[in-house]
């Protein structure tokens, strides 16, 4: 599934990401045993760096903003504005 910048569901090797934007919970399917993802701010710094086999990442306590979550699954690296 591929989507455009207006859309709200991501292709990330194979899974699937959503909703886009949100102030809640993002979720994906069908990654791999476990990845790692890293959020990035607009200037670059690091917010979060996690290894997680969870599903879902939970944005509620970050401030209203644009973020970059860039996620390894396996090998496929992906970067998405959120």
């Amino acid at each position: 599934m591929n989507i455009g910048p207006d859309g709200n569901v991501f292709d990330v090797g194979g899974s699937q990401l959503f909703p886009n934007p949100t102030s809640g919970n993002v979720y994906f399917f069908a990654l791999k045993d476990e990845f790692e993802y890293i959020i990035k701010d607009l200037t670059g710094q690091i917010i979060q760096k996690r290894i997680s086999k969870q599903n879902t990442i939970d944005l509620s306590g970050f401030t209203s903003g644009i973020y970059f979550i860039s996620i390894d699954n396996n090998g496929y690296n992906k970067i998405i504005k959120y």
